[in-house]
């Protein structure tokens, strides 16, 4: 979607005990309330498709967004579920290169667009934003590390742990709104070994399992079972749920 330069207003300092750092969003939701394009995505409809021209970047206010590859068969590996708040769309758009994936709408979906000249634009005269964006640009290599040594170090039941602990993040109850198919392509393997790990969970009282839905019940023994360290298994999830940003 073309979008005509738009001027960014000056930016507010950071309050005191305001973290904007770690928080792209925060930073930008300002600009975007005032600068930004509103749209609706209803389900199923889709965001950009892999390969798409990047030119601007995505804040998701409500809904869930579904991310994916397509082979050049049509076959499709989900890479994460993105719901809101979240910032999407900054790879492509600081580097000018196509978009890596296709991104899809689960649910009714409210975005907003910021134009690629607007966001390069607070970036170059705002500290604060260009601080903010390398933030989140290092938190995303951190998670593609993360997952890349998962695949290497945990097997196919303790992924399905983590993942399933990540995609439910602070939702009380621990819940996660995903069918097993869904579950199968984000950690890379069969969907019978998936439901074979589901089932296992489900008989140790660990997990509920419904269709399109999975609800935590032991979020303690999960965590065991995804190998995380103690801090962890207090805060199971970090906020990040994607495998790549484009």
């Amino acid at each position: 979607m073309p979008l005509s330069k738009i001027d960014a207003p000056p930016r507010r300092p950071a309050g005191p005990g305001e973290d904007r750092s770690t928080s792209v969003t925060a930073i930008l939701r300002a600009t975007l309330a005032t600068d930004g394009l509103p749209h609706v995505l209803r389900p199923g409809e889709l965001l950009w498709s892999q390969g798409d021209r990047a030119d601007a970047l995505v804040l998701l206010n409500s809904g869930t967004l579904r991310e994916y590859r397509s082979s050049p068969l049509g076959q499709r590996a989900v890479l994460s579920l993105l719901r809101a708040p979240e910032v999407l769309g900054e790879v492509a758009v600081l580097d000018g290169r196509p978009h890596l994936s296709s991104v899809e709408a689960v649910t009714t979906c409210a975005v907003v667009y910021l134009s690629r000249e607007v966001l390069v634009d607070a970036i170059l005269r705002d500290i604060e934003v260009c601080q903010a964006v390398f933030a989140r640009l290092g938190a995303q290599v951190r998670q593609l590390t993360e997952q890349q040594t998962d695949f290497v170090f945990l097997d196919l039941p303790g992924r399905v742990a983590k993942t399933l602990l990540r995609l439910a993040g602070g939702t009380t109850p621990l819940s996660v709104q995903l069918n097993q198919t869904t579950l199968a392509q984000i950690v890379g393997g069969a969907r019978q070994s998936v439901n074979e790990a589901v089932v296992q969970f489900v008989r140790r009282g660990w997990l509920h399992a419904e269709p399109g839905r999975f609800l935590i019940l032991d979020a303690e023994a999960l965590s065991r079972r995804a190998g995380l360290p103690p801090y962890a298994r207090a805060h199971p999830v970090g906020a990040a749920t994607r495998a790549t940003r484009d």
